[in-house]
């Protein structure tokens, strides 16, 4: 049994404090060389597949700046929830125990050899940090920002990570603490993750005060980019000019974390997003920025109870902060929001108010992409004229995936990656489109599952899938109407332009033009005329329907005043399209009055208060508000001191306290009062006071 030569533990030394193999891989491949299993460590690393060889390379060419691997410190990691703040020094903080040399004052290769960008870089001294060059800013979120630099050692790019909040006054330091243990974890975490669609993480460490975390560089742009064309907000999707290409991303980012969901202990990410995927040169997609991510341990249970991530991707289970419900479903729950969003332009909850953005997550049940593209308020391009023909079988996986019970989805990623692959090759998916109808009615009312049903058979067969050879191409949901030599040249275009026009945008603007139009239609044009309309009209009574009865099902949402007036602008336009169904031909799915007086009461809802009244000796109660009688029971009209009733609804308040012939009453202002407030009352009916907290 033969000792490694020093050359051997100096390369493996300086591959684990570069974090390019692990401690664990580094004893290994020097155990089999001391078995004599290989004639080098290099042979040994290539051959278990651990790095490559222009990886060693480059290692080789930097080996020089390395001391002697003779004596190594192995420092240990610190305690990632008491971070401390340490003193000046160029040290690297351990994902695990490593050798680390200290940062070199001159680069290991001549800056002559540097690429353009970093030599003009490196001409200021603010873009010297350690061993690293900042050549430019990549971007900044909320804790951290990121910077294109170059590795003067290894000679490459990377991606640095710094922690926003570095100075710490008094004032900071517990958001300091938390910061830089979120950090911590983010990193510990990332760096256990080996897997060829995820960025990995090269180091974490510290100079100066300054936590920092080399990560592999992506010369490309976000999915954002990628489906929008744009870094800005947008609502148009790219998708339909290459079909392929994105689901094969979106197969590869779900493979990725069904990689991390089957690591033990499992790791959920918690912030997917089109903003954390990166795109490399040659189109392979990378999953960023683990800072939310977790482990699922046995004592999951306990986690934090706050509500983190990025809004529009959230799962209900995290939207409601419920984190003892949060698994691999929730990051599937944010995988299936991305392919929502490239099928539609749009992800399947919009909403610039936060609060009931959340309430929709939880209680409203999302569009299909088809009827959102349908409505025109999204762009599709290459552009086409009419509907858009949208991928059937991609539809269906995208509402699996967003399906609001977490055992209705895909139970792992490999199931969806399964049926992603089965997609891709034309073959038939494993879900039937009819149990997820199904599946979103069961905990509604029966009049809302006739109307899903209803809607099924509506629109259910108006789209079908478009081969990946060709773009889409315009879908007419009813059979092409006889052909007239009668019919003026342009006649029919006139017809479709005008019928698009409303159901492009719905409104008493291009509803007067159609409802005109039928009235004097020549019959051979009818369906022309009629085509989309009367389906357009069912699944906007349906949506209704779902979103007046989620909003009765969540009254301690606050904001829904907003959201409740919307509904009774969009009822109020059915209504009067309704009224006009004998001309066209429309069905209601829903009772629309009803429908309005139900809208009407949310958009009237202030909120609720609690009544505390103990009077001395006791009183009878009668207690009503906005002139409505409110006994504490229902079989009497009044109660008796001392009495505490929950959940009123806010609006005038006028108590009468009363024992034998003497009586009182007290009242209050609807406007005195506010959701969640307290009245109490105390006293004798002679001299009663009351205080509002």
């Amino acid at each position: 049994m033969a000792d490694p030569s020093a050359d051997d533990k100096l390369l493996g030394h300086m591959l684990m404090s570069s974090r390019l193999i692990t401690r664990e891989q580094l004893e290994r491949g020097l155990q089999e060389l001391r078995d004599g299993r290989g004639a080098s460590l290099r042979e040994i690393l290539i051959a278990k597949g651990w790095v490559s060889a222009d990886i060693l390379d480059q290692a080789n060419a930097a080996s020089i700046a390395y001391p002697p691997p003779t004596a190594p410190t192995l420092p240990a990691a610190p305690a990632p929830t008491s971070p401390t703040v340490a003193a000046p020094t160029a040290e690297t903080i351990g994902l695990s125990p490593t050798y680390v040399p200290p940062a070199p004052s001159r680069p290991a290769a001549p800056e002559s050899e540097f690429p353009p960008e970093v030599r003009e870089a490196a001409a200021s001294n603010k873009s010297r940090f350690g061993k690293y060059i900042l050549v430019r800013q990549l971007g900044a979120g909320g804790m951290a920002v990121v910077y294109k630099a170059w590795d003067t050692l290894l000679q490459h790019f990377v991606a640095l990570k710094f922690i926003k909040t570095q100075d710490f006054g008094d004032e900071d330091e517990t958001a300091a603490k938390e910061q830089i243990s979120t950090f911590l974890a983010e990193a510990r975490l990332t760096v256990k993750l080996n897997h060829p669609n995820i960025a990995r993480v090269y180091e974490l460490g510290q100079i100066d005060d300054r936590y920092y975390m080399s990560q592999f560089y992506i010369d490309g742009p976000t999915l954002h980019e990628v489906i929008h064309g744009t870094r800005q907000k947008s609502l148009e999707t790219l998708f339909y000019g290459n079909p392929k290409k994105y689901i094969q991303i979106m197969r590869d980012i779900s493979e990725a974390m069904g990689y991390a969901h089957a690591l033990t202990p499992s790791v959920i990410h918690r912030d997917l997003k089109p903003s954390n995927i990166m795109l490399d040169t040659s189109g392979r997609a990378y999953v960023v920025d683990f800072g939310l991510a977790k482990e699922l341990k046995v004592d999951a249970a306990s986690l934090s109870g706050a509500v983190k991530g990025t809004p529009k991707y959230m799962a209900p289970e995290q939207a409601e902060g419920r984190s003892k419900d949060m698994d691999g479903r929730t990051d599937i729950w944010a995988l299936g929001v991305i392919l929502y969003e490239m099928l539609s332009g749009r992800a399947p909850f919009e909403d610039d108010n936060i609060h009931r953005l959340l309430s929709k997550i939880v209680g409203a049940e999302a569009p299909w992409p088809r009827h959102v593209v349908q409505s025109g308020t999204v762009k599709i391009s290459p552009s086409t004229a009419g509907a858009i023909s949208i991928p059937r079988e991609l539809e269906i996986i995208a509402m699996k995936c967003i399906q609001k019970d977490r055992k209705h989805r895909y139970p792992t990623c490999k199931d969806l990656v399964d049926d992603l692959d089965r997609a891709l090759k034309g073959e038939e998916i494993s879900i039937p489109e009819h149990s997820l109808q199904l599946g979103r009615a069961v905990k509604r009312h029966a009049l809302a599952i006739a109307s899903a049903l209803l809607l099924l058979a509506g629109v259910g067969g108006l789209f079908a899938w478009a081969p990946w050879s060709r773009p889409p191409a315009v879908v007419a949901p009813t059979p092409p109407p006889p052909v007239d030599a009668g019919v003026p040249d342009g006649r029919r275009a006139q017809i479709a332009e005008i019928r698009d026009a409303f159901l492009r945008n719905p409104s008493d603007a291009t509803l007067g033009p159609l409802v005109a139009l039928l009235a004097k239609i020549e019959p051979v044009l009818e369906a022309t005329a009629r085509q989309g309309v009367a389906e357009w009209f069912t699944s906007q009574a349906s949506r209704v329907d779902v979103d007046v009865r989620a909003l009765h099902a969540r009254p301690d949402w606050m904001g829904l005043q907003d959201r409740g007036r919307a509904l009774l602008a969009d009822l109020a336009f059915l209504e009067r399209a309704a009224e006009r169904r004998d001309v066209l031909k429309l069905s209601p799915a829903a009772d629309l009055a009803e429908l309005s007086r139900r809208a009407r009461d949310v958009a009237d809802w202030k909120g609720t208060f609690t009544l505390v009244a103990n009077l001395h000796p006791w009183a009878a109660v009668k207690i009503d508000v906005a002139g409505k009688a409110r006994p504490l029971d229902a079989s009497r009209q009044e109660d008796v001191t001392p009495l505490r009733a929950d959940k009123l609804p806010v609006g005038e308040l006028s108590l009468r306290f009363s024992r034998g012939d003497a009586s009182k009453t007290l009242t209050v202002a609807a406007k005195e009062l506010r959701h969640g407030a307290v009245v109490r009352v105390w006293g004798t009916l002679d001299k009663l006071e009351h205080a509002i907290e």
